[in-house]
């Protein structure tokens, strides 16, 4: 079987689903795309696939003008309906509803649910996205389904964890200071504003926050940075790190702090439970699922939610939540879900 997983640009996400679809005998390639070259010209390069396993959706329909945008989309569904008419399966799995930054937003949306009801099935990563998927694309439950989000820990086996002591050590920080910590992109929709806010009203002068990540502009760079230079207790470090030196922050943490605005699925909790340290995250798409024993989470509409889980996290045991927190990511093998996908990817075969 000879699958197309597009777009793809270096997604760890990919990848791994790729490795683990070919450990069970599947001919996974994995295709970056252009708006103006999608289907077609993958399938001149690579020869005729049985399924396109769809991810990321945005780049198709918005673009950085309206006339990029309708002329991207009308080349998209084109292309797809075409090659579904040619027998083609397609499988689509929801990471977002729509874009983070809602650009173009009801375009998208409207793009988003035409294109549910033409692809064969949905993934979906957890039970609440499936209902949200379901309520914001229109379609029934019964074409969506759960595929969890598999973990990072095959990106991290050469990385051996630190010793909270060695980590801070390595980076210069005080060995006794309850530290939480966020990493990743820095884009509007991640909220360290709002992090920063929450934390400068901790009473808690050895408390330290560290930002680590690259800011996607430059003004919501100027923003933060002034926002971190009012609290010397904040720590900056905006900039893309390797995997190693990202392990060594989650090491040197209390706690991984997830602010997020509005969320489908996350990527940072697994990274945060290989290294068993617990997260702290609204109450929002999967994250609702979190277990309560290894994360500590707040309703995403309680202006107080996140000072008062910083606040909660000052007093709790790091370390058994980030041993649960471990014991809930560690379930989800890519072997398992390669094994899912598959079967999937045979029910949608027609009769």
């Amino acid at each position: 079987m000879k699958v197309f997983i597009m777009p793809h640009w270096d997604s760890p996400y990919t990848k791994l689903l790729a490795n683990a679809l070919s450990d069970l005998g599947v001919n996974p390639i994995l295709a970056p795309v252009h708006k103006f070259r999608l289907f077609w010209y993958t399938i001149w390069l690579n020869g005729w696939p049985d399924v396109i396993h769809l991810q990321w959706q945005h780049q198709f329909f918005v673009g950085s003008s309206w006339l990029f945008t309708i002329v991207s989309t009308f080349i998209f569904f084109v292309q797809l309906i075409s090659l579904r008419l040619l027998g083609i399966r397609f499988i689509w799995t929801i990471h977002n509803l729509i874009n983070h930054e809602r650009d173009k937003a009801g375009w998208e949306l409207a793009a988003c649910q035409l294109l549910a009801r033409l692809v064969n099935q949905l993934i979906a990563h957890c039970d609440v996205a499936k209902q949200e998927v379901s309520r914001e694309y229109k379609i029934p439950l019964e074409k969506i389904t759960v595929i969890p989000h598999g973990t990072f820990a095959p990106l991290f086996a050469d990385i051996p964890p630190l010793s909270k002591t060695a980590a801070r050590r390595k980076l210069n920080l005080g060995s006794g200071q309850p530290i939480f910590l966020y990493f990743g992109q820095i884009r509007d929709y991640k909220g360290v504003d709002n992090l920063i806010e929450a934390f400068r009203r901790l009473d808690a002068p050895q408390a330290r926050l560290l930002i680590v990540g690259k800011v996607e502009t430059e003004q919501l760079l100027a923003e933060i940075s002034a926002m971190a230079a009012q609290d010397e207790r904040v720590i900056t470090h905006f900039e893309f790190v390797s995997d190693e030196l990202l392990a060594a922050y989650i090491c040197a943490s209390d706690f991984v702090t997830l602010p997020y605005k509005w969320s489908l699925t996350s990527g940072a909790v697994s990274p945060t439970a290989v290294y068993r340290r617990s997260v702290i995250a609204p109450r929002l798409g999967c994250l609702i699922e979190l277990p309560e024993e290894g994360a500590i989470t707040y309703a995403p509409d309680n202006k107080n939610g996140l000072y008062d889980s910083l606040q909660k996290a000052l007093s709790a045991c790091s370390e058994s939540m980030g041993n649960a927190l471990h014991q809930y990511d560690a379930q989800f093998c890519w072997s398992s879900i390669a094994k899912l996908t598959v079967e999937l990817y045979s029910i949608s075969k027609p009769d």
